[in-house]
């Protein structure tokens, strides 16, 4: 708790956490299984109910299965999304790829955002920014858990990705409630992206933007997610492939390439 409260400031109102406990998990000195429960009961009681708390909770596996279950579909973002779409206390926003389990007086407000694309201002993430929700990665640097950064991306327009969509139908315990077709601004599936998201940390750090933790065992920072976006877009403006580390190879196979790949994609999933 001591830890939460440096990275939290008293006018923060929505609450994202990325995180990886494996790091410190076995510190906690609870048993394996009893971990997830007992951090998101202590983040909870810290953090109190007249914030929102939020988990990304998302399941990329949607772009195979093209079957996003509210129950079942398992979120691919650790342990703490694991546990927390058993509980009552959060409920599930229905976005196939980019869902999220939230907690708090906020919640209607989120799950009444119908995303028109994943990353942009009709998008949670959008509304991440409109709110001035405080991002924080717990037991995880920047570069390998905070997704805000591809907000960036989307507002740039960077060259590199096209907007695709991914028809299917969302599920609850197996029985479909509707279909879907959400729409994500995709890399290139005909060129490998080596992908390098170290550079916003460094100028957010450089700005001190970060709010930082001050235990060793219990890693955790935070920054506001409209600082994390500016850091971004200025990152991305002095190099447009900041993001990427084969930068040579990609841009020249966007370039003669990329049309090319767009031009395939069937109509159910073109964007007009």
């Amino acid at each position: 708790k001591n830890q939460m409260r440096k990275v939290v400031t008293p006018a923060d109102e929505v609450i994202v956490i990325f995180s990886g406990i494996w790091m410190f998990g076995s510190l906690l000195g609870k048993k394996p299984r009893e971990v997830p429960d007992y951090l998101i009961d202590t983040i909870l009681e810290c953090l109190g109910p007249e914030r929102t708390v939020i988990f990304p909770s998302y399941t990329y596996a949607y772009g195979k299965t093209r079957k996003f279950d509210l129950v079942t579909s398992k979120p691919e973002t650790g342990a703490l999304a694991g546990r927390a779409i058993l509980r009552p206390e959060f409920i599930r926003s229905s976005s196939p790829f980019n869902s999220y389990l939230i907690s708090g007086p906020r919640t209607n407000e989120v799950l009444s955002i119908q995303d028109k694309t994943l990353w942009g201002e009709e998008s949670v993430m959008g509304w991440f920014d409109k709110v001035s929700a405080r991002i924080c990665v717990l037991g995880e640097p920047w570069h390998e858990s905070c997704t805000h950064f591809h907000r960036a991306e989307d507002i740039l327009q960077v060259p590199y990705r096209y907007y695709k969509r991914f028809p299917g139908s969302i599920l609850k315990n197996d029985i479909f409630l509707s279909s879907c077709a959400p729409t994500m601004f995709v890399r290139p599936l005909g060129c490998e992206m080596i992908r390098d998201y170290t550079g916003p940390a460094k100028i957010m750090n450089q700005r001190n933007m970060i709010l930082a933790g001050d235990n060793a065992n219990f890693p955790i920072e935070s920054a506001l997610a409209p600082q994390i976006v500016d850091a971004c877009m200025d990152l991305l403006s002095d190099d447009i492939y900041s993001y990427v580390s084969n930068k040579n190879q990609f841009s020249d196979w966007v370039a003669r390439a990329m049309d090319e790949e767009i031009s395939k994609i069937s109509d159910d999933e073109r964007v007009i």
